[in-house]
């Protein structure tokens, strides 16, 4: 276990060794812990391993294939990792000897199931008089002129049409911006403001539009001006331990709560932490204190998880005047974080732009 919890967020995987001295086809468990204080019982992700080797073996297990039991709070809070031979319906072999090597977290690229030429060929419907050519080829087992015939085809055919472009799709109700809306494209562009933490207690924040700077501290740089796209596109707010020349600092605890957006005409909350699942990634929902309702999003350690964000936040700021929230700090640190409210283009993959452009590498 862990003196305290670990975050993980920033990864996709784990990685591992094992030496199994002989294969006893008996199995154990790791146990990866995130308990949650308002379940019974352990909250934990689960991979079950069978010894059927001898010798060396690499696991990389993403995190997406462990299982779920209960409702652990998630990867951003790691209470302990376990290997264990007994429960779970294992019991223990006498001959089973198991040497552990190399945990370590990683990063892996999500890569779906491959198909053979052959496979891909058989699956589609080549009797459509459209793929004639695509057909003969299959036919004559010329696979690099059935795929140009295939790509031929995509690229001319009148329907059913090419119909999506993934700026199009609708980002929660705005269309996302073009890449020539950035106006500064090697950089990365958004509104931001530091805050103090220099108080107990709650304290209430209600930030107008003005409240924000045009200029960021970039480590390494110093102050640089920034040149968002503007308030009518906000991608996700987020509030930062590290990074633009802070230090986390140890003592520091934070409880947030109501967050909302205010305008003349309307007033559209984004968190008040009473849904089990809130938004907020980083946060721990808790009734230890609340300004509104039960609960509030409690940020425990900096030191552990440097920065908190939103995603589901509404993307057009236009009709508002100010962003409100209140905050709960159980110290007076005298520390800072800063709340960053992305306003930057999307940056286009190159590889979903050549498919929008119809450029296959496969013709």
């Amino acid at each position: 276990s862990f003196k305290e919890p670990q975050d993980w967020s920033k990864y996709s995987a784990v990685s591992f060794w094992l030496h199994s001295q002989r294969a006893t086809n008996s199995a154990f468990m790791l146990i990866v812990r995130s308990e949650n204080e308002r379940t019974k019982g352990m909250d934990y992700y689960p991979f079950r391993i069978v010894l059927n080797w001898t010798g060396w073996r690499h696991f990389i297990l993403p995190f997406r294939e462990l299982g779920r039991a209960r409702e652990p709070i998630g990867w951003h809070k790691i209470d302990s990792v376990t290997f264990t031979a007994s429960g779970w319906g294992n019991e223990p072999h006498p001959d089973a000897v198991v040497r552990l090597d190399g945990f370590e977290l990683t990063h892996v690229k999500m890569e779906g199931p491959r198909m053979s030429d052959e496979e891909f060929f058989n699956a589609l419907n080549l009797k459509m008089p459209q793929l004639k050519a695509v057909k003969e080829a299959v036919e004559r087992g010329d696979y690099m002129v059935a795929k140009r015939a295939l790509a031929r085809h995509i690229r001319e055919r009148t329907y059913p049409r090419w119909f999506f472009d993934w700026r199009d799709h609708p980002f929660r109700g705005v269309k996302v911006p073009p890449p020539e809306a950035d106006r500064a494209p090697d950089q990365w562009d958004y509104f931001s403001r530091y805050i103090t933490i220099d108080w107990e207690g709650w304290r209430h924040f209600s930030l107008k539009k003005d409240d924000f700077s045009p200029r960021a501290f970039v480590e390494g740089k110093g102050w640089r001006g920034k040149k968002p796209i503007g308030w009518h596109w906000i991608r996700y707010m987020q509030f930062s331990a590290r990074g633009w020349g802070l230090k986390p600092h140890p003592n520091a605890v934070l409880y947030f709560d109501d967050i909302r957006l205010v305008g003349k005409n309307k007033s559209v909350v984004i968190c008040d932490f009473e849904s089990e699942r809130h938004p907020f990634e980083g946060l721990e929902r808790t009734d230890e204190r609340a300004k509104q309702g039960r609960f509030s999003g409690k940020w425990a350690s900096q030191l552990v998880t440097g920065s908190i964000r939103c995603w589901k936040i509404p993307h057009d700021w236009s009709e508002f005047d100010a962003l409100e929230f209140w905050v709960y700090s159980e110290k007076a640190t005298g520390s800072r974080i800063i709340l960053v409210l992305d306003s930057d283009a999307p940056k286009a993959r190159s590889a979903a732009e050549d498919y929008v452009q119809k450029k296959f590498t496969w013709n």
